[in-house]
């Protein structure tokens, strides 16, 4: 049961994370995604902490626990000695007889076809877990191989500050970081739709994520939802990581001066195409609401303080201690 055990407490984690991303619904994208950022860690290092940190369990008082002697023990007739001691007054027993006795009833019960359906269950839920789990680093795997190949099919067009490259399968524009194994490239379309301004936009929004190092991060969270993936929240601590990585490059891209009205209509053009390499923000639910929260113009877009970031990372690391203890 320590699997079940340990998707009960991912699952209280990110719970834990939900409740605080609620609370920091008015601050910036860029501070919730650092919150989500700082739960993903907190779930790869939770079977660790299970294992390391001392356990915390409720234990009643002492006074509580202790049994009261029955008033019929008090009283009962105190047992000859003497005459136990006589073995001329025991029964002669065999030793297999003796040992059967002896046998306790707990044992004869685990051997009985209830103790043997137990371990079989705990072998089928580990083999459905494994079989999930190797299903969803397939995923992983082929959607960085299908990005891979687009990078090697893409032609560079500058080298400074990033590798800029561009590709006729692509509409809009991802990312290509593998580090720490290599430099990482930035994909736009060839012909871009909306013209150079777009373009400018479009890198923009690409640099944030190279300059946060979303890529990388991102398909590590991806490896954690899918060791987790019995737990639906983790894939909504997943969703909730690429939305709020998104909306704070959306910040990022206007704070470079490109108007919201613009940018919002160029992001709709390009879902409404035929997009050849659909990105994790444009996923259904997350294209609108990216929109949404360009046009508020109630919105906070300052980038957080370092001070805020390590909070929200400390946060983790307090909630990750009772509930990896428990």
């Amino acid at each position: 049961m320590t699997l079940l055990l340990l998707l009960a407490r991912a699952t209280a984690l990110v719970c834990l994370a939900l409740l605080a991303a609620r609370l920091l619904r008015g601050r910036s994208a860029e501070l919730r995604a650092a919150l989500w950022r700082a739960t993903f860690v907190a779930l790869a290092v939770l079977p660790l902490a299970t294992a390391s940190l001392p356990g915390l369990r409720w234990r009643p008082p002492i006074e509580a626990t202790t049994l009261a002697v029955p008033a019929q023990a008090a009283s009962a007739p105190a047992v000859d000695l003497a005459g136990a001691a006589d073995e001329s007054s025991i029964p002669a027993t065999s030793e297999a007889e003796r040992l059967a006795g002896a046998t306790p009833a707990t044992e004869l019960e685990a051997s009985g076809p209830a103790g043997s359906i137990a371990p079989r269950l705990a072998w089928t839920l580990v083999g459905l877990w494994i079989a999930g789990a190797a299903l969803g680093l397939l995923r992983v795997v082929r959607g960085l191989s299908r990005a891979r190949a687009i990078v090697r099919g893409a032609r560079v067009e500058s080298e400074a500050p990033v590798r800029v490259a561009s590709s006729p399968r692509v509409e809009g524009g991802f990312v290509w970081d593998p580090r720490p194994f290599g430099a990482p490239t930035i994909v736009v379309a060839r012909e871009p739709r909306g013209g150079e301004e777009w373009r400018r936009a479009v890198l923009a929004h690409e640099l944030h994520h190279v300059e946060r190092g979303d890529g990388p991060f991102l398909a590590f969270a991806s490896v954690v939802a899918a060791l987790l993936w019995p737990t639906p929240f983790v894939w909504i601590a997943l969703r909730r990581l690429r939305l709020e990585s998104e909306r704070a490059a959306d910040d990022a891209v206007l704070r470079e001066g490109v108007r919201a009205t613009d940018y919002a209509h160029g992001l709709v053009a390009l879902a409404a195409g035929p997009d050849a390499l659909p990105a994790p923000g444009m996923a259904a639910g997350h294209l609108p609401r990216r929109v949404e929260a360009l046009l508020d113009v109630d919105v906070t877009r300052a980038t957080p303080s370092r001070v805020a970031r390590t909070a929200v990372a400390a946060a983790a690391v307090v909630a990750l201690h009772p509930v990896a203890a428990q």
